[in-house]
């Protein structure tokens, strides 16, 4: 029995010395290996912290106004048009009438450019002005609304708002835009509407961002973005304010809708379906012309000579000018 305990305690002590051994080693391994642990987490760390502060507001605004600048200058469009920079209710417009346009038309039309209500500009967008005022032959007034995220998304409201009202003074119209800007005419028509001012005869939308979701991969970590209508910052699209879905408003008095969209847009295809589906509940009059990977929600892709972009422009001038 003595034995047997004897021989219990050696295995228990030789135990012991292992344990005691590999702790000595491990900790003895961690000093010498902490230095390089430091500087991988330190490594991780900064990466981690400089992807997500790339990914602020103030970035992705940056980014997206490197793309789409928020000020030109006023184009000459090599003489093929009469430019104008004016003022309608203090909101800065530039008047655009292609060459034998019959300047005197008691319609005109109204473009809202795009830019996610951050960028973008009246003057980025003069070449597809001047390919309305020619199809139209009607003058062009495109609005240099007030962006975000030095101003409101109800400032930019209210600067369309203010232009519908005084050109609906004296002139009928046809109103739209693209992506963001689309959604800022939707808008602003349903404003009109409760201030009894004069209505769009019809309203155009080219690839409109109804919902107000963006892709804004890779400037930002999200796969869709918003700009908030309550803080002015990009939010998730699950907050999104029921103020830019367009396709939730009373639409039973709107004007005659045109629509514009492609199908590879994932959001602003989903969102215009949803439209079309609001219009025909209420037996509103509209038309569709729906198309795939045909161009990426950019004005300057209708102003091209491409036979599609022709004749999405022949649908847009035969509906809009039959409506109005």
């Amino acid at each position: 029995m003595a034995s047997e305990k004897s021989s219990f305690l050696e295995d228990l002590t030789d135990a012991k010395v292992i344990v005691a051994g590999a702790l000595v080693l491990l900790t003895t391994g961690f000093f010498i290996l902490r230095p390089a642990l430091k500087s991988i987490y330190k490594k991780t760390n900064d990466s981690s912290t400089s992807t997500s502060s790339s990914y602020t507001k103030k970035s992705v605004v940056k980014e997206l106004r490197k793309e789409n600048p928020t000020k030109k200058n006023i184009p000459t469009l090599d003489g093929k048009a009469v430019v104008e920079a004016i003022k309608i209710c203090k909101v800065p417009v530039l008047k655009i009438t292609a060459n034998g346009t019959n300047r005197n038309n008691n319609t005109v039309g109204i473009y809202c450019h795009g830019g996610k209500y951050v960028s973008g500009c009246a003057e980025s967008c003069a070449e597809f002005a001047l390919e309305l005022s020619n199809r139209l032959n009607m003058p062009i007034y495109v609005p240099n609304y007030r962006l975000l995220p030095e101003n409101s998304l109800e400032d930019a409201l209210d600067d369309m708002v203010d232009v519908l009202q005084g050109i609906g003074r004296n002139k009928l119209y046809v109103l739209g835009g693209s992506g963001s800007g689309a959604n800022l005419a939707f808008r602003a028509v349903r404003v009109a509407q409760k201030k009894k001012l004069r209505p769009p005869q019809a309203l155009f939308s080219i690839s409109g961002a109804l919902d107000g979701t963006y892709t804004l991969e890779p400037t930002g970590p999200k796969e869709s973005a918003l700009v908030s209508i309550y803080n002015d910052s990009f939010e998730d699209e699950k907050e999104m304010s029921e103020e830019l879905q367009v396709y939730k408003y009373d639409l039973s008095n709107f004007p005659y809708v045109w629509l514009c969209w492609d199908q590879d847009e994932k959001f602003n295809f989903e969102a215009n379906r949803s439209l079309v589906s609001s219009l025909k509940e209420v037996g509103a009059k509209y038309h569709v012309e729906e198309t795939k990977g045909l161009f990426e929600n950019t004005p300057q892709y209708f102003s091209e000579n491409i036979l599609e972009s022709k004749a999405l422009l022949d649908s847009l001038t035969k509906h809009v000018i039959a409506s109005s």
